[in-house]
């Protein structure tokens, strides 16, 4: 499946027999998506984390002219010097590819083997951390109770007085932030989860 992000690409996917999947929610699916802008959002963290090739426009009509499907590195996402989002968060520019090697050579996603308690009050949503967890073969755990917990997730700059915080430490588990969580993707040397410093003391 294909997730497109211009307007003349579905019906040029589906003359090629692919399919265009629209919308914001990333579609489990998906082998491909189509990266115009660089946008910390649900479809990419997600297609990065499955190991999704991610593809400069083009592609499409690439493939459209010559009939065929081109092939996808020539046209795999990468800036010299480093791609941004939004002007904020660096994006190691191996990444995409990183990612999409190892799911082919290891069919693990990029988020293998975590298991995470995620706080209600999380942004973006406990929902949509979820589906891009999901996407990168993580698990979201119900309680902190749960076998192969790895982290608890809480909001960016939450104090230790956070209730999820406090019980991760009665718990001996670290607690992380969502922007940490989307670093094991997006950066080249990620630091570890569980070296994860803990929410700081309200005073």
């Amino acid at each position: 499946l294909l997730i497109a992000a211009r307007g003349g690409q579905p019906a040029a996917a589906v003359r090629l027999g692919g399919a265009f999947v629209p919308g914001e929610a990333f579609e489990p699916r998906c082998t491909h998506m189509i990266v115009a802008t660089l946008k910390r959002g649900e479809k990419l963290l997600a297609a990065l984390a499955a190991g999704c090739w991610l593809l400069q426009p083009g592609w499409v009509e690439a493939s459209d002219a010559a009939g065929t499907w081109a092939a996808e590195e020539a046209w795999e996402l990468f800036e010299p010097g480093g791609g941004s989002f939004e002007g904020k968060v660096r994006l190691w520019v191996g990444a995409p590819r990183h990612h999409r090697l190892r799911r082919q050579q290891s069919g693990a996603g990029g988020l293998h083997g975590l298991g995470l308690v995620l706080a209600s009050d999380i942004s973006p949503s406990a929902a949509t951390l979820g589906r891009i967890i999901a996407a990168g073969g993580g698990r979201v755990c119900s309680s902190l109770r749960e076998t192969g917990v790895t982290a608890a997730v809480v909001p960016e700059g939450a104090a230790a007085a956070h209730p999820l915080a406090q019980q991760a430490a009665a718990r001996g588990l670290p607690c992380v932030t969502p922007g940490l969580v989307f670093a094991l993707l997006t950066e080249q040397d990620p630091a570890p989860l569980a070296l994860a410093a803990p929410p700081t003391p309200e005073w």
